[in-house]
């Protein structure tokens, strides 16, 4: 056994002769010995317990703290994983050795599982290195709890004012996931930050282990580093501090441009370095904050007995918080008793924690409140405390650790109070310039792009434009815009293999831009370069800048055109029952006119006067022809000049009316299915329609789509592949596919961004069908883990927002064919003149018809005018009917057209046969302001009629 611990043996010794037996004091009467407990981490070094046996020596020593009582401690060891089970047994088992107070654990974590048991018995307890600043919201919170070090709060106090004094705002923050992490920076430092507008990069946290050799940070260490910051602020145990630093020396992070910020659990807490060596490489240049110590009157005892019982290694900042706290329960002790209170020690069994009757300490409370009033000389400080029972007075000391040791370079009181000695300082690289918070200004530097031909994105001008301003594009604009933003200058040139990137298998190489990238010929890939998991292993990506998938470019249908398509909703079989209907309308409302008493036929024929005088003319209102002009204009749904008169011939057409009002309506409704689904009947609409076809497809060879295709577990994308390389499918580039598609019957399959493009440029005669797969987006590639990513990221998440893409989509995208990506052919979401021109023929059909009927009407007139005045011929009757009509033609137009507002008066003027002969008079308003009015009579044996009206200077008379 070494010397210290033979020194440690016999101090121990002497310290627990005497604690066999305690006799109970009377009231008001010290006792012979009093006994704290204290928890500590699991294998302690021997600066923690030559802290605690130094300081019971010095109490017991000292004859004017405790002269009348022997001071002793029972000290537990614990787990350094957290186990708050343990922790609860280690209580309890100290509380049945009569304790009167709890120094320890060292962590927030231990403390707060451990206060719970102290605090319901009334049990002072003392935190030693506790930080959390929830232990110090208020002191009825906690109001058995002390501590020996500040708040968090206040340290990142410290660390915000040091991180401006060199005016950094974009950095990284490294911690561990146990207490010291998570309750410090990550809460506190990071609220700080935020409210200062700060970039916190990136906030990597990794797990401790048991063993600290196979602690592992090396993906929190590269995460950090591809974001480009430069800046890491590191919070855990000195122990995994040490295993982080080495493993971030391995990655070149700790060189010259790094800057690393220790907080003080790292720069005060044992196992950051062999106290007896000399200062490890990859610790030299770190800055880091420690509360300052050895201020304390005691302090020089404390350097005296140290060197005494050890002087081979250094005094670590903790043993003055162990050492203090020791003192500041012995000052309380020491009041306490000389105020002569009463007195008796906690008497508790180990079974104190499942005994839900135990009581309370009966002295506790007051034994606290001494606590808080303490005021005595310490080691670290002069003790004494605030309201919520921290360290009155705080001050932080800004140190750097250099080859011989840490140097204090600055000290912090108050916030903002601090003045940091650049002189003094060396950082990461044995640098004296204090790093810059990131390496991506970009500013006065010329890159190297590359990037491949693929329209819309990168295009050639056709001109003899040389350097960068011959390319053209969607791509180029973009990259225009992020040298405006980022202020770097660029040469750009296509990619030799005219390749994006694919590995070989059986070589392990990659070609293409990712080779590049790899190889680090260039710096940037600029180009419609697809994100995907095997080139990310191999090259950085920033976020997409256009998100898009796979979609599929077929040329379009030839549409087999029907001229009487309006006609096929409804079957050949129906189209004659609606004829057939009409027609039985028609019969069936002639005869219900004919044979009905109330018809228009029936009541002429059926009178019973037959003296009574009807007009004949009524008799032929409800004809065959008339009933058939009925039924017809009835189901065209523009009703006839007369219907049915009798009750018989209302329900025959009533019905007739109620079957139309069904027939148009499921006419309607067939014609617009039977329309869209012609529009959407393409063949082929999705990927599963294009494997199960006999269309041949294919893609670009030594593309993402082909690995897609070919590393798909899920059908059909795995058989696609097989038949893709079994019929020799696939094509050198996309213009080539592209090509194919318009020459032949093959689909191809490419990304949805440029096939959408090719289909809205003429000669439109390609489309896109079905819905994308196989989701990706178009990111810029840059080299594995550098520092550019995280910037242009940035930028363009910014372009995004602001909406410089969308922009671009549209300038690009928007092309001359219409209804591009729904697999129809362009003009098909409308129905085209080809579709209803059956209708028009049919129009125009019946107009020729109706003009034909004109023409028999006028000869058959003639004919019956000739037939009646036999000295006339047929010519002359057409001719005098020419020439009226030539006439009444001609006074339209000189009149103004007055004939559709003539009025007709009817007087009786004569018989003929038997029948009143009616004069007819046409009278037109207005016609005194007609310049040529003359009276037109035309005299016929049997009539006479008298037109005023105007016309020439002329009378005819038919004789």
């Amino acid at each position: 056994m070494g010397t210290v611990h033979i020194t440690l043996f016999i101090l121990s010794t002497m310290l627990f002769a005497n604690c066999l037996f305690t006799e109970q004091p009377s009231d008001g009467v010290p006792p012979d010995e009093v006994k704290i407990g204290v928890l500590l981490e699991e294998d302690p070094s021997e600066s923690e317990i030559l802290a605690l046996v130094l300081a019971a020596k010095y109490v017991n020593e000292n004859p004017s703290i405790l002269p009348f009582t022997k001071f002793s401690y029972f000290c537990s060891r614990i787990s350094r994983q957290f186990d708050s089970f343990e922790y609860i047994q280690n209580v309890c088992r100290q509380v049945s050795k009569e304790i009167v107070t709890m120094v320890g654990p060292l962590s927030s974590q231990g403390v707060r599982a451990s206060y719970p048991i102290t605090s319901a018995l009334h049990i002072p307890q003392i935190a030693i290195l506790a930080t959390d600043s929830l232990l110090s919201l208020h002191q009825t919170t906690f109001p058995y709890l002390m501590k020996m070090t500040s708040p968090d709060y206040i340290q990142s106090a410290v660390l915000v004012d040091l991180v401006e004094h060199f005016k950094w705002t974009r950095f990284a923050i490294l911690t561990s996931h146990a207490e010291y992490g998570v309750n410090g920076l990550v809460r506190e430092f990071h609220t700080m930050a935020v409210e200062r507008d700060w970039s916190i990069v990136s906030v990597e946290q990794f797990w401790p282990t048991n063993n600290r050799s196979e602690l592992d940070v090396t993906e929190q260490l590269m995460n950090i580093r591809s974001k480009g910051v430069r800046i890491v602020l590191l919070h855990c145990h000195a122990l995994y501090a040490n295993v982080v630093l080495r493993q971030a020396e391995r990655l070149g992070m700790t060189g010259k441009g790094w800057a690393w910020i220790a907080t003080d659990i790292v720069t005060t807490m044992p196992g950051l370095y062999d106290t007896n060596g000399t200062i490890p490489s990859f610790l030299l240049g770190m800055v880091g904050t420690r509360p300052s110590i050895g201020n304390g009157e005691l302090a020089e005892v404390l350097h005296k007995y140290w060197n005494v019982y050890n002087g081979t290694f250094p005094i670590q900042p903790f043993v003055y918080h162990i050492f203090d706290a020791i003192l500041a329960v012995a000052y309380a002790l020491t009041e306490y008793f000389e105020d002569g209170l009463p007195w008796s020690p906690p008497n508790y069994t180990r079974k104190v924690c499942a005994d839900e009757e135990s009581l309370p300490w009966v002295h506790g409370s007051v034994l606290m409140q001494y606590l808080e009033q303490v005021s005595g000389p310490g080691t670290a400080r002069y003790l004494n405390f605030t309201h919520t029972r921290t360290p009155a007075v705080t001050v932080y000391d800004i140190v750097n650790f250099k080859a011989n040791g840490t140097i204090q370079v600055s000290t912090w009181r108050t916030k903002g109070d601090i003045d940091v000695n650049s002189s003094l300082i060396t950082f990461m690289g044995a640098t004296e310039e204090a790093p810059v918070d990131n390496d991506y200004d970009l500013s006065n530097t010329t890159l190297i792009i590359t990037t491949i031909l693929e329209e819309p994105f990168m295009m050639v001008r056709s001109d003899n434009t040389t350097g960068n301003d011959r390319f053209h594009g969607f791509c180029k604009d973009l990259l225009d815009k992020l040298q405006m933003a980022l202020q770097f200058e660029y040469e750009l040139e296509l990619v030799p293999d005219g390749n994006f990137g694919s590995l070989d298998p059986e070589t392990g190489e990659w070609n293409g831009m990712v080779r590049q990238l790899k190889e680090r010929e260039v710096d940037w890939a600029v180009a419609p370069f697809t994100i995907s998991y095997e080139r990310q292993q191999t090259i950085d990506f920033t976020k997409p800048y256009l998100d898009l998938g796979l979609t599929i470019l077929l040329g379009h249908e030839k549409k087999e055109r029907r001229l009487f398509q309006f006609l096929e909703p409804f079957s050949t079989d129906l189209w004659i029952a609606i004829f057939v209907s009409m027609v039985a309308c028609g019969v069936g409302v002639s005869l219900c006119s004919y044979f009905s008493p109330y018809g228009f036929h029936g009541m002429y024929i059926q009178r019973i006067d037959l003296s009574e005088q009807r007009s004949y003319s009524s008799r032929k209102l409800m004809s065959l022809p008339q009933a058939f002009w009925f039924a017809f204009a009835s189901w065209t749904h523009q009703g006839a000049e007369y219907t049915p008169r009798c009750l018989s011939g209302r329900v025959v057409g009533g019905f007739w009316w109620l079957a139309v009002t069904v027939i148009i309506a499921t006419y309607t409704a067939n014609l617009a299915a039977y329309l869209t689904a012609a529009r959407l009947n393409s063949g082929i609409n999705s990927i599963d329609d294009l494997a199960n076809s006999d269309i041949y497809f294919g893609t670009v060879a030594d593309s993402q789509p082909q690995s897609f295709f070919e590393q798909s577990d899920s059908d059909p994308y795995r058989r696609m592949s097989s038949l893709m390389q079994a019929y020799d499918t696939l094509v050198d580039d996309s213009v080539a596919g592209i090509n194919k598609v318009r020459n032949g019957k093959y689909a191809f399959i490419w990304d949805s961004a440029v096939l959408d493009y090719a289909a809205s440029k003429p000669p439109c005669d390609v489309r896109t069908v079905g819905a994308t797969f196989a989701k990706i987006g178009y990111g810029i590639g840059l080299q594995l883990n550098s520092p550019h990513t995280e910037r242009v990221t940035l930028e363009i998440l910014r372009l995004r927002q602001k909406g410089f893409i969308d922009k671009l989509n549209q300038k690009y995208f928007k092309g001359d064919c219409q209804n591009v990506g729904d697999g129809s052919t362009p003009g098909e979401t409308t129905l085209n003149f080809h579709g209803m021109a059956g209708v028009f023929y049919c129009l125009f059909g019946g107009f020729a018809v109706g003009l034909l009927v004109v023409v028999i009407e006028w000869c058959w007139a003639a004919y019956r005018e000739r037939r009646d005045h036999k000295q006339m011929t047929w010519c002359q009757a057409a001719s005098r009917r020419a020439a009226r009509t030539r006439d009444d033609f001609v006074e339209t137009c000189l009149c103004c057209g007055m004939h559709p507002e003539d009025e007709i008066t009817d007087r009786q003027t004569g018989t003929e046969n038997g029948h009143t002969i009616p004069d007819y008079e046409y009278e037109s308003p207005g016609l005194e302001e007609c310049p040529l009015r003359s009276q037109l009579s035309i005299k016929s044996p049997n009539r006479q009629y008298r037109l005023n009206s105007c016309s020439f200077e002329t009378t005819e008379s038919i004789m």
